[in-house]
């Protein structure tokens, strides 16, 4: 994910305030920028249920889809994260728009048709 857009997400949500980078590069979210929104709204959703011991410890892209770790979630939150993953399923990592699963240069991605065709 670009620096922008990690930066937003750090800023705006406590529940990363002890999140580290787990890359040598330093990336705090293993994905790339189309599934941002996603992300963002999960964060905006999981802020309304106020769980104050809720630390989301990991975000990467794992097997085609978004995979969060946290700690101190309930069954409400636990919802909201599935669903998160769900519907990175069906959209497009790269770009954002809808997207189907499939295997690109031997891994599992997510992407749209454009990004398909583009190599990228």
């Amino acid at each position: 994910m670009n620096k922008e857009n990690e930066r937003f997400l750090l800023t705006n949500f406590d529940f990363f305030d002890e999140y580290r980078p787990s890359t040598p590069g330093g990336e705090r979210f293993e994905c790339f920028d189309g599934w941002f929104k996603i992300i963002n709204d999960l964060c905006e959703r999981l802020e309304k249920l106020k769980l104050p011991s809720l630390k989301i410890r990991q975000v990467k892209q794992k097997l085609g889809s978004l995979r969060f770790y946290v700690d101190g979630a309930n069954v409400k939150a636990m919802w909201l994260i599935d669903h998160a993953e769900s519907l990175s399923e069906i959209t497009c990592e790269r770009c954002g728009q809808p997207g189907t699963f499939g295997i690109k240069k031997l891994a599992f991605r997510t992407r749209c048709l454009s990004c398909f065709k583009k190599n990228i």
